[in-house]
């Protein structure tokens, strides 16, 4: 089957096409998700496997979900630093966890993150179908190979969810004829659901008022007005159940303390480089040509997707890169959100391209720049084949050695607790509930200094927590990250009670 005949079969079937090219329809869209799927999954099997140790968020969702399950409130009765529909989402994972063991329910969750990614790329070609064939097989595949939104959904992140959702808005208002208006009820859906965004992640405020600018001026002040209301409605449905449990430590964790965060050290060319996903193959003093042609390749791609049909991803990929830009913490993962916007615009790009070609015989001219693209995007993401993502933690010989402990078992990393499958014991034992150790130096702030290690009230309320359980295990923090050196001696001189490569058991002395 040539190039043209495959981009083809992308497009929607009409009554003529039955049977043979609706099979190699849904051939082509199984091929992107395959490929999407395996990009996030390969490289974890790689690393530290299913049951290693991710992203330390990863772990601090799931301990904080199953808080919930077992009746502690966040914000209330523990610090969390973000919205809580992380934490229904995660809430069936955690609930199979306390039949199966806390480290399969992780597990099961991170594959499932995964198939998120995979749909995601699924919906990307969905929204992009009427604006050509190219756009939704170009697009779908950017999405499936792009790298932040492959780090950011190989594990139970927000952003994979928060493109889930941000998609969905975007289908929920995709207009189906120039001058005719998406319907009142799926217009209040898509605000609904923008609304649920931002109980994700606050930035999704962000993706509020773009939506907003854009129905203001497409669709007038009413309807616009409507998609706002919906969204507060979105919101409130899940954020206020907790707030009313604990007005006054929500606002603060969820926004004060956000916004108090340090600034990051890192150069904003690092940001550009991760944003793009030249990451994956440089590291930031290699940057040079190569950052400057993929953002000259990006702005000319923006330029005909705003001329193809695709101005809403474009005002979404420079404001919410603009706002990664600008925010003062900057963690990898954040790249992942601009996914979605990106991946429709290069799709759209591509189709806006594919219109100005020389016509070549048989109509070949699109289905080459699109079989060109496909292949590109597959060639640029090649090194996802040797990554690898996570690292290995021995849960199992390490739980051996706490099984008949009384007690709690403290961590500054609560992915610890969820490997040893001891996080619901815990639980069931009315331990102390530290999900995010490092967060709580946000809420402790310390005169003069935003680093941890001169943080003298953190420092005491870390040992203070750590020395509270029978046995504690640390692996995030050491002297001079995290800890202080008085700190780090401390917790280096409790007694080893296992000790499996690099990771000690250690028992908390008075």
């Amino acid at each position: 089957m040539g190039r043209s005949e495959v981009i083809d079969v992308v497009q929607e079937p009409t009554t003529q096409r039955a049977g043979r090219p609706q099979v190699r329809l849904w051939w082509v869209v199984a091929a992107v998700a395959g490929v999407a799927f395996l990009a996030r999954l390969l490289p974890v099997l790689a690393g530290g496997g299913l049951y290693g140790l991710g992203n330390y968020d990863d772990g601090v969702y799931y301990a904080a979900t199953a808080g919930l399950l077992h009746g502690r409130l966040p914000y209330r009765d523990f610090l969390m630093l973000h919205p809580p529909a992380i934490l229904l989402a995660l809430a069936p994972f955690a609930a199979l966890g306390r039949i199966l063991g806390d480290d399969h329910g992780l597990a099961i969750a991170r594959v499932f993150w995964m198939a998120l990614g995979a749909s995601n790329a699924v919906l990307t070609m969905r929204f992009l179908r009427p604006l050509g064939p190219v756009a939704a097989l170009v697009g779908g595949t950017c999405y499936a190979l792009f790298f932040p939104a492959v780090y950011s959904e190989h594990t139970v992140l927000l952003e994979g969810l928060s493109n889930t959702l941000l998609l969905l808005a975007l289908l929920l208002t995709q207009r189906r004829a120039p001058d005719v208006p998406v319907p009142t009820m799926w217009l209040l859906a898509a605000g609904a659901v923008l609304g649920l965004n931002t109980s994700v992640k606050i930035w999704g405020v962000v993706a509020v008022l773009v939506f907003l600018g854009w129905h203001l001026v497409t669709d007038g002040v009413r309807r616009a007005g409507l998609l706002v209301a919906a969204s507060f409605a979105g919101a409130a449905a899940v954020c206020l159940p907790f707030f009313v449990s604990a007005p006054e430590q929500m606002c603060r964790y969820v926004v004060l303390d956000q916004l108090g965060r340090p600034a990051s050290t890192l150069p904003l060319t690092t940001r550009l480089v991760e944003l793009t996903g030249l990451n994956l193959h440089l590291l930031p003093p290699a940057m040079g040509w190569p950052l400057v042609l993929t953002l000259a390749a990006v702005a000319a791609l923006s330029i005909l997707a705003w001329r193809g049909g695709g101005r809403l991803a474009v005002l979404l990929l420079l404001c919410l890169g603009g706002m990664l830009m600008l925010t003062p913490s900057w963690f990898m993962h954040y790249a992942g959100l601009i996914s979605v916007p990106f991946a429709v615009t290069v799709g759209a790009g591509a189709q806006r391209l594919s219109t100005a070609l020389p016509r070549l015989p048989g109509n070949a001219g699109p289905g080459l720049l699109a079989g060109l693209l496909v292949v590109g995007l597959t060639l640029f993401s090649a090194p996802l084949l040797q990554s690898k993502i996570n690292r290995p933690f021995p849960g199992k010989q390490l739980a051996a050695s706490v099984a008949n402990l009384p007690g709690c078992i403290t961590t500054d990393d609560p992915t610890t607790l969820i490997e040893m499958d001891v996080l619901a014991r815990n639980l069931d034992r009315g331990c102390q509930l530290v999900v995010d150790l490092g967060g709580h130096s946000y809420d402790m702030p310390s005169a003069g200094s935003t680093q941890r290690r001169q943080n003298k009230r953190w420092q005491a309320f870390a040992v203070q927590y750590l020395r509270s359980g029978s046995a504690s295990i640390t692996i995030r923090f050491y002297k001079d990250y995290g800890f202080s050196a008085a700190t780090a001696a401390t917790v280096e001189a409790w007694p080893v009670l296992a000790q499996v490569n690099r990771y000690a058991v250690r028992v908390p002395q008075p």
